[in-house]
């Protein structure tokens, strides 16, 4: 045994690059007395300046990835530790390939100091266990290529139970080719052992979107497709219900495992959505799934198929990738209107009137009916938009879900304070909408950030248009723009 004093994390005399330098003349931390390869006792917290015992038993290069994920399996994250899990203080890895692109792994608003760039990292021989990620600061500004050759060192950790090494060290020793991804079955890519390994899944089945895309593999097994990679104008959009052959890192994360397409090569669609039968706006939203929701917190995944109808509610956001319009089947009935979900990168501008074809499928979006669409096509202009079902202000709740996604109207409507929210957890704004002098709730989710135009609270509007929607277990309407909100003057 023998003892050194670890230096402060991030010395300026690291190599932080691929320096030419560098790539003969692997480095350490200043004041680490250590060969790569060797490693600290497992357990002991370090800190700066700490005084730690290195094994020196171990020889050099003998450390690998796949003996840094199985040293980490040991603990046993999933069951015992779902948190934060310092396995190794201080290992050192020689001769790992870098599998993807370099991406951001943790971005602080409060600290950009704290910000961190991410890459995925193997063992040049592949296989199970081969895969590894790898968190460095941001303010390194590393430049590393996927092939680039490094030696890495830092702490081993589990972070929510994705083993992973905060580096200190880092440094490019030369290039080789990565191994190629592992053609497997949904089964064995959720299994640990290929975490942060590169792998194809083939034949998988796009089945849903609430967040995360889910996906279903050839063998049922499902999992869902992960975001890592967005960086650099690389976005993921699937259609769902198509077919793909998927290329990506697994990844444990948010309590799922994941699939991260590196770049669109990974994302091969084989056989294109079904275009399913045509059926209705009524025949949606009259529906059981729909009428009787039992997931209210929850998504709920309908029958696909067409819809037509006429745009009533223009384009407006409705999550960082989704855009939405109302759509009407131009009558005043009861079911008549609904929410049509479209991904931002379709870059769709249709106006008011315009008469649309939507292929997609219905969700049950905890509790708001909405149409999901894979592929949206106007096919005339003109449509009819039918003017505002009048209501009374005191309409039960349970009575407005046959009117949700159309366009309804009140008369003498006072606005009240912010309402509690249906439930403590809820802390959101969006689940705190305003009363009013009767039974309904206000929210201001369609004016798209024109909150200059909301009334003061206490403001009698003589008339009130907007869409009905079910927003954190409770119905809301929702005006468009100032003109549906009229005062007395």
């Amino acid at each position: 045994m023998r003892r050194f004093a670890l230096a402060p994390l991030f010395i300026s005399s690291l190599c932080l690059a691929a320096l030419p330098a560098c790539e003969s003349d692997p480095k350490t931390t200043p004041g680490m007395d250590v060969t790569p390869g060797q490693d600290v006792t497992p357990g002991q917290d370090v800190t700066p300046g700490q005084d730690v015992t290195v094994n020196l038993d171990v020889p050099v290069g003998d450390r690998t990835v796949k003996s840094l994920q199985e040293e980490a399996e040991s603990v046993q994250c999933i069951e015992v530790n779902p948190g934060f899990t310092n396995v190794n203080p201080a290992v050192i890895v020689p001769n790992v390939v870098v599998t993807t692109p370099r991406f951001n792994a943790f971005k602080s608003d409060a600290d950009p100091t704290k910000d961190l760039h991410g890459y995925y990292v193997a063992d040049q021989s592949g296989g199970a266990w081969s895969g590894i990620l790898v968190t460095l600061p941001a303010s390194a500004d590393t430049q590393f290529a996927i092939g680039d050759v490094l030696t890495v060192g830092g702490q081993l950790v589990d972070y929510f139970c994705n083993t992973q090494i905060s580096a200190t060290i880092y440094t490019k020793t030369g290039t080789a080719t990565p191994p190629a991804a592992l053609v497997v079955s949904g089964e064995q890519a959720i299994s640990e052992a290929l975490e942060g390994v590169l792998v194809t899944l083939e034949g998988v089945e796009i089945i849903a979107k609430p967040d995360a895309y889910t996906i279903k593999a050839a063998d049922n097994t499902q999992l869902e497709v992960g975001y890592d990679f967005g960086i650099n104008g690389f976005r993921i959009s699937l259609d769902i219900g198509a077919t793909y052959n998927l290329t990506g890192v697994m990844k444990f994360g948010f309590g799922e495992r994941q699939l991260l397409p590196v770049s669109a090569a990974g994302i091969v669609k084989t056989i294109d959505a079904p275009v399913g039968e045509m059926t209705t706006i009524k025949a949606i939203q009259g529906s059981t799934p729909s009428t009787v929701c039992t997931q209210p917190g929850g998504f709920v995944n309908g029958a696909s198929g067409t819809i037509a109808g006429t745009v009533a509610v223009a384009k407006h956001y409705v999550t960082g990738a989704l855009e939405g319009y109302y759509l009407t089947d131009g009558t005043m009935d009861p079911y008549s209107g609904i929410l049509v979900t479209i991904p931002k990168v379709q870059a769709t501008n249709f106006a008011v009137g315009d008469v649309l074809s939507v292929v997609g499928s219905h969700v049950e979006v905890y509790c708001m009916t909405q149409f999901v669409g894979t592929s949206i096509t106007k096919t005339s202009d003109g449509g009819t938009v039918p003017t505002a079902v009048v209501l009374l202000k005191d309409i039960p709740d349970a009575d407005l879900e046959q009117y949700e996604g159309m366009l309804v109207e009140f008369a003498n409507v006072t606005i009240g304070e912010r309402a509690a929210p249906v439930k403590p957890s809820y802390t959101s704004e969006y689940a705190k909408p305003f009363t009013t002098n009767g039974t309904i709730h206000i929210d201001w989710s369609l004016l798209s950030g024109r909150m200059d135009d909301i009334p003061a609270v206490g403001t009698t509007l003589t008339t009130l248009r907007g869409v009905v929607r079910q927003s954190f277990e409770r119905r809301r309407i929702s005006p468009r723009t100032v003109a549906d909100m009229v005062t007395g003057n």
